[in-house]
């Protein structure tokens, strides 16, 4: 008997000894911070906030990551890298982990920590190397260090079109504009419809004194539409932002839509905004109500979305469709297209409302629109630079009288005198003044060119 006690006696120590074990290990396990997301961000994200920390119950090695990249994407920086530097004590052969901590860094101003973890993270996985040094250029940039900065740019490869640039710029920057002139020469033959090197290499060829230089490429500037993207930790963390929350049910809302489909994702959109109202969710959930033969329900949406985010040319062409679906009164749909074509000259506005004003118009003002739609297809091929095709839809334009004229003359003498023929486009400019005598533009390329021939 004494026996039996004894061995259950042990037996009951040992149990407590393995539970108190436990206990304390839970104790000392680290806790994921929780800040109070629920006051900030919209109610699904917060829910998805509180599946994240749940997770913490069990957790794995991933989940400090996880969370770490939520707290980063809605902006909570500190709480982001606290799960970050966990991450990386758990596991720290991720470059994940590093990087990711790297970038929240960056985004605290801690340029030199963020500098270090972003050298462990290119160390361990060599498909980081080139944002990892461009992102370290930056901190060096912003710590007022460019020798630093270049140092860590010429070790860029050739295809990475901002660290490349952003070098060009230090150079620039610098007092070394030659050197610079010869790398953005590279990109440009490359890169030939990227704005912002004709407008550094402008800058440079200013410093070396070649005024003609600059004058064409901040010139050709004008004509090519394409810029850089130079935040690279801002395009990590947008990119991120559809794996969480709201916005990750919207991607998956999105991916539902079929014809097959279409009441059961119109209910899900619906149940969004009523969440939050997000103006591509209201933009997606007006083209599938017209998809549905429910117009009247997309002009709703889309007044509704111009009353609360703001007018813009796309929401008000969309809204100008819907309308025409709804049969709602022309006028007023006039009117919408009117307001569209104030925010930008598009030839597709232009397009739409000479379709209206043939149906419901005169033919005078038919003839205007189709003039301002020549000359915003004009306007379009000159800032693409194909200059043959502009001259021809100038032409088309400039006779008729309408809103723009004076401009369909000035910009038909532009793209003439960069195609070599001076004097039509000095006619041009100098009929662009008889319409509209105080036009700067046209005044300034007489003076500039006066005496040059074809």
């Amino acid at each position: 008997m004494n026996r039996l006690r004894l061995g259950l006696t042990v037996l009951l120590m040992a149990e407590v000894a393995a539970c108190g074990t436990a206990i304390v290990g839970h104790m000392n396990r680290p806790v994921p911070p929780r800040p109070p997301v629920a006051r900030i961000v919209d109610a699904e994200t917060a829910r998805h906030f509180e599946e994240l920390w749940q997770q913490f119950d069990n957790p794995q090695p991933g989940d400090w990551l996880m969370l770490g990249q939520a707290f980063s994407v809605f902006g909570f920086f500190p709480e982001a890298d606290q799960c970050l530097r966990q991450a990386t004590q758990v596991e720290p052969q991720s470059a994940d982990n590093w990087f990711w901590r790297g970038l929240v860094q960056n985004r605290l101003g801690q340029t030199s920590e963020s500098t270090s973890q972003l050298g462990r993270a290119s160390q361990l996985d060599r498909r980081h190397v080139d944002e990892c040094h461009y992102i370290t250029a930056r901190n060096h940039l912003r710590n007022n260090s460019p020798q630093k900065a270049e140092a860590e740019l010429r070790q860029i490869k050739n295809e990475h079109l901002p660290g490349h640039y952003l070098l060009a710029y230090v150079l620039v920057h610098t007092s070394r504009p030659a050197e610079a002139v010869t790398i953005l020469n590279q990109l440009i033959s490359g890169h030939p419809d990227v704005h912002r090197l004709y407008q550094l290499r402008s800058r440079a060829a200013e410093m070396l004194g070649d005024a003609e230089m600059a004058r064409r490429d901040r010139e050709w500037a004008e004509r090519v539409p394409e810029t850089i993207a130079t935040d690279a930790v801002a395009d990590r963390l947008g990119n991120r932002s559809s794996s969480f929350g709201l916005d990750n049910r919207i991607v998956r809302a999105g991916r539902l839509a079929n014809p097959r489909n279409l009441d059961s994702v119109a209910d899900e959109l619906n149940e969004i905004l009523k969440i939050s109202f997000r103006p591509r969710v209201a933009r997606l959930l007006a083209s599938i109500e017209l998809r549905r033969g429910h117009p009247a329900l997309a002009v709703e949406l889309l007044e509704q979305l111009v009353t609360r985010d703001g007018a813009t040319a796309d929401t008000l062409i969309e809204l100008g469709l819907a309308m025409q679906a709804a049969k709602i009164d022309p006028v007023r749909i006039h009117e919408v297209f009117r307001q569209a074509l104030r925010y930008r000259l598009d030839p597709e506005i232009c397009r739409l409302m000479a379709q209206h004003v043939t149906r419901h118009g005169k033919q005078q003002d038919v003839d205007r629109l189709n003039a301002l739609l020549k000359h915003a297809e004009g306007l379009q091929a000159y800032r693409t630079n194909q200059l043959e095709t502009a001259v021809k839809f100038f032409q088309q334009a400039a006779p008729i009288a309408h809103q723009h004229q004076a401009d369909s003359y000035f910009f038909l003498g532009e793209s003439l005198r960069h195609l070599g023929r001076t004097k039509s486009s000095q006619a041009a400019y100098r009929r662009c003044l008889e319409l509209r005598p105080h036009h700067g533009r046209s005044s300034r390329a007489l003076e500039i060119h006066a005496g040059e021939g074809d």
